[in-house]
């Protein structure tokens, strides 16, 4: 597609965590179930899961300072020991955005609640 550069990448991260925000919004508040079914109908719940996986991954990598990370083997307790005051207004937010969008959707939608299993 041409997105080739850091740059490019973390241009499109962005847009993909102005959208995971878009959606959290949407349910905030008052639970409107139509708007719920829609979206648990639409959203690929993998492709959701994977993205924030990828996030955290990239996250770690920047952190550490280390490329190529496999996730489960993440060195949790150096990540800790590297973090710092501003450590989170990274990217790594649209992970917890993700995981509170497809939480939130669980707990109005039992197909969504499986999805997380």
């Amino acid at each position: 597609m041409g997105f080739e550069t850091e740059e490019d990448i973390d241009n499109i991260g962005a847009f993909k965590q102005q959208v995971i925000t878009l959606l959290t919004s949407l349910i905030e508040g008052e639970v409107d179930i139509e708007i719920v079914n829609l979206m648990v109908n639409a959203l690929d719940f993998e492709t959701m899961k994977n993205r924030m996986l990828n996030v955290f991954k990239r996250f770690a990598e920047i952190i550490l300072d280390r490329q190529n990370l496999v996730v489960r083997e993440i060195p949790f307790k150096k990540i800790f020991d590297k973090l710092q005051k501003d450590s989170f207004d990274t990217s790594v937010a649209e992970a917890f955005e993700i995981y509170i969008l497809l939480h939130s959707l669980a707990d109005s939608n039992s197909y969504a609640e499986g999805m997380l299993s």
